[in-house]
């Protein structure tokens, strides 16, 4: 038999006769294997997926031009990254004669260009799609109603124009959320979305004919549109749009971007410029296609799969070389023994990678099909959320696509050429120690003995402690096998450490684009029907209060009194400051250096929100902010100044660049508690109070939280009404929250009224704005957060179960191997009189030390990571508190350490069971 063979044939035999550490061996490498086809695979499929969703959900476009016309179209496609286009043109209203519904009488006839068929997720209930303009197809909703039509019939149809007239001298028709207004006898056009509302004293609604009428043959039935709802006084009818490309007159311009020519922070204004109008993106659609015009979001994606890919490959280098290093005290005597009979150096390294070939070739393709077997599990799993995510914002939407599993050949043998990478990497140090040792050290068992002469600690030794001594030693002389130990419980801690973080920044990012952090926190706590603000002072107010009173249908359960002044713009902080310009000169652009110069030159005070609240909850407010008693007096006109801020790009305008931005300010002002400043009033003078305290979110979870981006300020009501002629009574708003006991009563339909149609009461009452919870919370988008939030902790969690299963299995293999290596040690010591009580002792003191080295490299080792993560979701997204994990490190600090623990006993119990004497004849196989 050739010397080669000969070592593969005895490594071969040495895996047979150490199965588990073989066995663990090969799960590590199959875990690793699989969580990186997890990573790649998995990445394409449910970003492919989500992607398919979102199309199903709100089209397949990627850019809209609304009401354009064939000139502008022209220019915009002759940009390069325009990849393909489609259009639809609303013909107009044609009255419905068949229809049974008062509130639905016409039909909205719309024209689409064959693709818009396909983009608009126009689904064929019965019958076909129209393929002339003389064709059309209808909503189900029409046969729903009763309606009875069917496919083959021919309808003739009058094309209509709706109106609203004032017929009331004293009082005009006001609808202010359709910019409509009409006085007695003045007739206005209506848009094709206004509703059909009851009509009052004030207007009448009538339809006049365009002189147009045009004949279609129905075609077929479709499910219910989006754009259709109950609110809608007309049903869907969907025609082919004729004189392709491009329609005559203004049309809507759907266009899809070609993912190779685009430039995310270029195209948004290039067809802005052209158009004048800012176009509207299907941007959930082209963040999972990585197309989003907000660029940053794109980058924050690609970070995120880099950060995580190299993460995870440095966790298998360094786990595989735990397990490759861990056999090499193990090994080493029978390839000494090989190297006394004639082995050579390259031989003995051959041990080390004939026994890695052998593990990836059975781990390798195992791996990857469980990877594949874990994403399309974990797709199924995740449906449901994804489905009850969707279901939130499509009407009608009910079946999920079916999972497509994306696997490229390309990115399978990218995996494969990593572990093979990673296990050449993670077996090239082992196999070079192997290699260049000498065989009689290998046979005695000292390769790796230091050679420098060991110097005793005799102190615990003479104190009684002789456990102490050894565990000291041991951990001094024998640190390549406790490392592998050390590295385990290191890479365990890190994992979670940086996978908690990420995790939180990620869902913190969500919360923050899918919430309006300018809601009080009293909206969502307390138990309401409908928010009512009124404006224009507390007479207003007071009147309001005595119209509900009169009414037992409902109650007033709580209360917000707010006003507004300003400050001088020197007590706001340098934080804020910079913060402030960031967002203005990534908003305005050109614009905003001409905005800041007149800021910084002209305006001398920023806005504040004074928020007046009772001054019982004023002074347990400050209590919370540990305030000194005298400072709460309210001679001294006391304030609590809110020091938290936020604010986005969102929340100046629409100009300029398409990028968003968002900071978060823990310290909006430079004053101290004690301190004086003054509040200011052009046409009243300075009113002088004196700062509190300072109040943080903790803090105020009780009070209505404002982050507009000025200073928030509170003061007690004693303090308001002793300058109400500073404040000036007109300028004060009230916010009610109102319990509605009984619908039928009049206040509660004259609230459901107001929030229905206008939003705002009439005649006395005109400035009193009503909204219902659920407009102003938006449960929708609530919920939605929840469940995005649920779905992104689901992926990460399993990625760090995964990985921490694979971090304990090599913790329990190092383990093992030392404890095995000792078993002679261990005999001797029992032998020469040590009780099992000592022996658990030094075992107890060298994981106690073990534990808290990989604490701290752990530290060393997230710290950077963590950094690395922040900074670049503050480069690309904005500056947000995300507090370190200081619990959750606690706790993997704690399961680490009882995870050691266990199976040190567990190991050590195993092996102790054995006779001494055989203990100490047992030579390592």
């Amino acid at each position: 038999m050739k010397s080669r063979n000969i070592v593969f044939h005895v490594t071969l035999q040495y895996m047979k006769k150490n199965r588990i550490r073989t066995v663990t061996t090969f799960i590590g490498i199959m875990l690793m294997t699989m969580l990186l086809t997890c990573v790649f695979t998995g990445k394409d499929t449910v970003m492919s997926y989500l992607e398919e969703i979102v199309a199903q959900n709100r089209g397949r476009w990627h850019v809209l031009i609304e009401d354009t016309d064939r000139d502008t179209c022209d220019k915009i496609l002759e940009y390069e990254y325009i990849e393909d286009t489609a259009v639809s043109y609303r013909k107009g209203l044609v009255k419905l004669a068949e229809s049974v519904r008062n509130d639905r009488p016409y039909i909205l006839v719309t024209g689409y260009s064959e693709k818009n068929f396909e983009w608009q997720n126009v689904k064929v209930t019965e019958g076909r799609l129209p393929e002339n303009d003389s064709e059309i197809v209808l909503s189900e909703s029409v046969r729903k109603d009763g309606i009875d039509l069917k496919i083959g019939d021919t309808v003739s149809y009058d094309f209509v124009k709706r109106y609203i007239k004032g017929i009331n001298k004293d009082k005009d028709a006001d609808f202010p959320l359709f910019d409509i207004t009409v006085s007695c006898g003045e007739t206005q056009e209506l848009p094709y979305y206004f509703p059909l509302y009851d009509e009052d004293d004030t207007f009448e609604l009538f339809d006049v004919p365009t002189g147009e009428c045009k004949e279609y043959e129905i075609t077929g039935f479709i499910e219910k549109m989006l754009s259709e709802n109950d609110e809608n006084p007309f049903y869907t009818g969907l025609t082919y749009a004729e004189n392709a490309p491009f329609p005559d007159g203004t049309f809507d311009f759907y266009c899809q971007i070609d993912p190779d020519d685009y430039r995310s922070e270029d195209y948004y204004s290039e067809i802005y410029s052209i158009d004048g109008k800012h176009p509207v993106t299907n941007d959930m659609l082209l963040i999972f296609s990585a197309r989003s015009s907000k660029g940053n979001f794109n980058m924050i994606a690609e970070f995120l799969v880099v950060f995580f890919s190299v993460f995870i490959i440095s966790v298998s280098i360094v786990l595989i070389y735990n397990l490759f290093n861990t056999s090499f005290d193990e090994r080493r005597k029978y390839l000494g023994m090989l190297s006394s009979v004639g082995a050579t150096r390259k031989q003995k390294k051959s041990s080390i990678y004939y026994e890695g070939s052998l593990m990836i070739l059975v781990s390798l393709p195992l791996g990857i099909l469980v990877g594949i077997g874990m994403v399309k599990a974990g797709m199924e799993l995740i449906k449901p959320v994804l489905f009850n995510l969707l279901s939130l914002s499509a009407s009608g939407f009910s079946v999920l696509p079916e999972v497509k599993l994306i696997i490229e050949p390309v990115r399978l043998a990218v995996v494969a050429l990593i572990v093979i990478v990673s296990v050449c990497i993670a077996s090239f140090f082992p196999a070079h120690k192997i290699g260049k040792s000498v065989s009689v050290e290998n046979i005695r068992g000292t390769a790796e003995k230091t050679k420098k002469k060991a110097r005793k600690n005799s102190w615990f030794f003479k104190h009684g402690k002789p456990e102490f001594m050894l565990a000291t030693q041991n951990l001094k002389y024998n640190r390549h096998k406790n490392g592998s130990i050390v590295r385990a419980m290191t890479v365990l801690m890190t994992v979670v450490m940086v996978i908690s973080y990420g995790t939180d920044c990620i869902v913190k990012m969500a919360d923050i684009k899918l919430t309006d952090s300018s809601l009080p926190n009293r909206v969502l706590a307390c138990d309401c029907g409908y928010i009512v603000s009124c404006y224009d002072g507390l007479e207003i107010t007071d009147k309001f209060k005595r119209e509900i009173k009169r009414d037992n249908g409902a109650e007033i359960v709580d209360e917000i009194l707010c006003t507004y002044t300003n400050v001088d713009k020197r007590v706001i902080s340098e934080e804020y400051n910079n913060a402030f310009r960031k967002i203005i000169t990534l908003k305005l652009g050109e614009e905003a250096e001409k905005f800041l110069k007149n800021y910084d030159e002209k305006r001398k005070t920023v806005d504040a929100d004074v928020h007046i609240i009772p001054d019982d909850e004023f002074f347990a407010l400050g209590k919370k902010c540990k305030a000194d008693d005298e400072l709460l007096d309210t001679d001294k006109n006391p304030v609590i100044i809110y020091r938290h801020s936020e604010f986005s790009t969102d929340d100046y305008g629409t100009n300029g660049s398409s990028e968003y931005m968002y900071y978060e300010v823990d310290n909006v002002t430079n004053l101290s508690p004690g301190e004086k400043f003054s509040f200011i009033c052009q046409e009243k003078g300075n009113m002088e109070c004196t700062l509190a305290a300072l109040a943080g979110k903790s803090q105020i979870s009780d009070e209505p939280e404002i982050s507009y981006g000025d200073i928030a300020v509170y003061i007690p009501e004693t303090v308001f009404y002793m300058n109400t002629d500073f404040f000036g009574e007109d300028n004060i708003s009230d916010m009610l929250f109102i319990k509605i006991s009984d619908p039928e009563s009049q206040i509660a339909r004259l609230l459901m009224r107001a929030d229905q149609n206008s939003s705002h009461l009439t005649g006395e009452f005109e400035n009193v704005m009503v909204t219902s919870k659920e407009t102003i919370t938006n449960t929708m988008v609530l919920e939605m957060k929840n469940l995005l939030s649920i779905l992104v902790r689901i992926i990460s969690y399993s990625f760090m179960f995964f990985v921490s299963m694979v971090c304990i299995i090599n913790l329990y293999n190092s383990v093992c191997a030392g404890t095995k290596e000792r078993l002679r040690e261990m005999a001797v010591l029992r032998s020469a009189g040590m009780q099992q009580k000592q022996i658990n002792v030094m075992l107890f003191t060298e994981n106690t030390a073990m534990l808290l080295t990989a604490v701290i490299l752990a530290a060393v080792l997230s710290s950077p990571l963590i950094y690395l993560i922040k900074r670049n979701i503050e480069s690309y997204f904005g500056v947000m508190r995300i507090p370190f994990p200081v619990y959750l490190c606690i706790i993997i600090v704690f399961i680490t350490a009882v995870s050691l623990c266990f199976v040190s006993y567990y190991c050590s119990r195993k092996k102790n069971k054995a006779n001494i004497l055989e203990m100490i004849r047992t030579e390592m196989v």
